[in-house]
């Protein structure tokens, strides 16, 4: 596993664009999408370092539906891209949208699902009034 403090200056600094291309190359970050992947080996020889693409990635080539966090994929080229750097936003509301695709031209459906997440404060200590 890479470690932030080989990538430290004498002040102490890390070069974070360093460290993120070492866990690329490395394996330890995804190649296309830049998620952690978890690489453990119990059995068998330990694995050489090199970049790899994480579990969600890999399936973007199957030729089934697919899901991913981050990208969608032409149905028809396998083209990838992130939707959250297009023009055209209509893809990122509830349930989707119909695409083109950038690549090859291929009109598609887009199933998009939104999910929230809702942070509670603190709890209240007994004996304050509020």
């Amino acid at each position: 596993m890479t470690s932030c403090k080989d990538f430290e200056d004498e002040k102490g600094e890390v070069d974070w664009d360093a460290y993120h291309a070492a866990q690329i190359a490395n394996g330890d970050l995804c190649q296309t999408c830049g998620t952690y992947i978890l690489n453990i080996r119990l059995f068998g020889p330990k694995r050489d370092p090199a970049p790899q693409d994480c579990v969600d990635c890999k399936r973007m080539d199957d030729e089934v539906e697919v899901t991913h966090d981050k990208y969608v994929r032409c149905p028809k080229c396998k083209y990838k891209w992130d939707p959250f750097e297009c023009e055209d936003y209509q893809v990122l509301k509830e349930d989707g949208d119909e695409v083109w695709c950038g690549e090859c031209g291929h009109k598609f459906h887009v199933g998009t699902s939104i999910r929230y997440t809702f942070t509670s404060p603190e709890l209240v200590k007994e004996g304050d009034s509020e």
